[in-house]
């Protein structure tokens, strides 16, 4: 009994790189193979290498072509790109297996980046809805969970239509893929953040990207509430050691309840919001578009709209109304027709 595990190369970014037989940019046969050999050891299986001959060519359309021997050598690969295989021989059978707890990064059998541009293409695809393309999307999603299983990023479009301005700036992708591995096997992760020293217990939920940032969507274990994280500012991540917290389950509406936006009402609270559109000549556009997850917009006789919602009075919120004045005039609450009011005058000193 024992374990076979390689040393991870990385390249002058830092970035980790794997044998030339395993990085392949385009969705080679091999990288089918291997995400089935995961897949299914990852589950929690214990097989020899015929059996995963078997269960590779059961679901490979090409199966004809594949041999045990190219099976043995997806195995070698597999051990060589840093996998934790564990290898049991008995007798003259050899059994491979993937030990409990084990977290290795299914995505970097493609390269550093893929991974996440897979799970961004994952996110948009539901977005077309247009019933021709239904079998194609289909296809290509079944296709596209192959390499990137789960869903790593947020796929709502609400934060699409907000904020104004780009960041720019550098991400980690070892901190990145690290991140995308803990999402997609539901792990606990302490996060060293910012200019903190100290970690903090957090569930990753989704990867939100937005205005040119990537952020995190988590579960804060301390605090028993959401929050969210540049992903570029975190230092360091890991996972959680046992014993770890019940898994909590993601609510976009109890998440977006206390923002509009990204960002949450400072004082965490959810508000009754209602807003008056008074140009019916872009009525249909705000008809069409999706501002928040509860939203409810009502077209009343004269051409105009009434726009409710239940989110937090945060700055992104007031910065909206300002954006779209003086097509848009805040009903209720009070307190931000004064918040838009005291920005307005601010901006005419």
């Amino acid at each position: 009994m024992g374990t076979w595990t390689s040393k991870r190369r990385e390249n002058s970014q830092g970035a980790s790189w794997f044998p030339r037989s395993v990085v392949k940019l385009s969705m080679s046969q091999q990288i089918h193979r291997v995400t089935r050999i995961l897949s299914r050891l990852s589950a929690g299986n214990v097989c020899t290498a015929e059996q995963l001959w078997e269960y590779v060519t059961k679901y490979n359309q090409d199966a004809k072509i594949v041999t045990k021997r190219q099976i043995e050598r997806d195995i070698k690969a597999i051990i060589e790109s840093g996998v934790p295989l564990k290898v049991n021989r008995r007798d003259r059978t050899v059994y491979y297996s993937i030990p409990k707890g084990s977290v290795f990064n299914v995505g970097a059998t493609v390269n550093s980046s893929q991974p996440f541009l897979l799970y961004m293409i994952k996110a948009a695809l539901p977005m077309l809805r247009e019933e021709s393309l239904q079998a194609a999307v289909e296809e290509l999603m079944e296709e596209i969970e192959q390499h990137a299983p789960g869903q790593v990023v947020l796929s709502d479009t609400m934060l699409e239509s907000i904020g104004l301005g780009q960041y720019s700036g550098e991400i980690d992708h070892r901190t990145l893929s690290d991140v995308m591995n803990y999402i997609a096997q539901k792990r606990w992760i302490r996060v060293i953040y910012g200019e903190q020293s100290k970690s903090q217990l957090l569930f990753p939920f989704k990867i939100i990207p937005y205005l040119g940032r990537l952020y995190l969507a988590v579960w804060h274990g301390k605090h028993d509430s959401y929050g969210v994280y540049a992903v570029d500012k975190i230092k360091m991540v890991y996972q959680a050691p046992s014993p770890q917290p019940p898994i909590p389950k993601f609510d976009l509406k109890k998440f977006m309840s206390t923002r509009f936006g990204l960002w949450e009402d400072p004082q965490r609270r959810e508000s009754d919001i209602e807003i008056h559109m008074i140009n019916p000549k872009i009525a249909d556009f705000f008809r069409s578009s999706y501002w928040h997850v509860s939203q409810k917009i009502i077209t009343n006789d004269d051409g105009t709209l009434t726009i409710k919602m239940k989110a937090g009075l945060s700055p992104e919120l007031v910065s909206w109304v300002l954006h779209w004045a003086p097509d848009l005039l805040v009903v209720r609450p009070q307190e931000l027709r004064d918040e838009v009011r005291r920005r307005a005058e601010l901006l005419l000193r």
